[in-house]
């Protein structure tokens, strides 16, 4: 008996906890109107590696905020191949605009590793966001860098070299850490599909790139070298 209240009480801080990771990182307060409401309205998830979280098109209840991990979205074409929409990082929101599609996810997640999520009811944000309007200022900055973000890719996409192309992907990456050093947000094989190339031209471009002077690779770190 003691070790099942143990074991509830554990689940519980840890909930508490990344409650209050959320509305510390995504929200930039402690609003305890909304943490209270969140304790009724959200859960924590883990899943393995290369688990989905849900298929495009699947209904659906929850958006995502991740405490652990990195999770890929994608969509999939007519004749079954896929091509990457976006990574997404811990301490960042995903699937937020489910309230506002039909209940119905726009593209598939699947864990990159081990993840860790808070799974938050849609209806707490739509619930809330008729309350504080500062809610929705911050879903909406999120959602602008979120754009800002495919607008870039898209930008590097229509480059026509993919040498070019992943040059200016890496320096995107660079600027948005602000560091010269960066870790590529997923494994080759799937920025190899945002680049719209194959993981055996990929490897061969990081080599070239590598071998003129312009970057430094150890696995997924890579370095810039400014002025190159």
């Amino acid at each position: 008996m003691h070790k099942k209240i143990d074991i509830r009480q554990e689940i519980m801080q840890k909930k508490d906890e990344a409650i209050k990771r959320f509305l510390g990182g995504f929200l930039g307060s402690q609003d305890k109107d909304l943490s209270q409401f969140l304790e009724h309205t959200s859960s924590i998830k883990s899943l393995p590696k290369k688990a989905v979280l849900f298929l495009q098109g699947q209904p659906g209840t929850d958006i995502y905020y991740i405490l652990k991990g990195s999770v890929r979205l994608f969509r999939t074409r007519e004749d079954g191949s896929e091509f990457v929409v976006h990574f997404v990082r811990e301490n960042e929101v995903f699937a937020e605009l489910l309230p506002f599609l039909g209940g119905r996810y726009p593209v598939s997640a699947q864990a990159l590793e081990p993840l860790e999520v808070l799974a938050i009811h849609a209806n707490t944000f739509e619930e809330f966001l008729s309350k504080d309007p500062s809610l929705g200022l911050k879903i909406i900055a999120a959602l602008t860098a979120r754009i800002q973000g495919f607008l870039r890719t898209m930008e590097n996409l229509a480059t026509p070299e993919v040498k070019n192309r992943l040059l200016a992907y890496l320096k995107d990456l660079s600027d948005r850490r602000a560091s010269s050093r960066i870790r590529l947000p997923a494994p080759k094989h799937d920025i190899a599909l945002l680049l719209g190339t194959t993981p055996e031209t990929l490897s061969r471009l990081l080599k070239k790139l590598e071998d003129e002077g312009k970057i430094k690779v150890w696995a997924r770190e890579i370095e810039l070298i400014r002025g190159a």
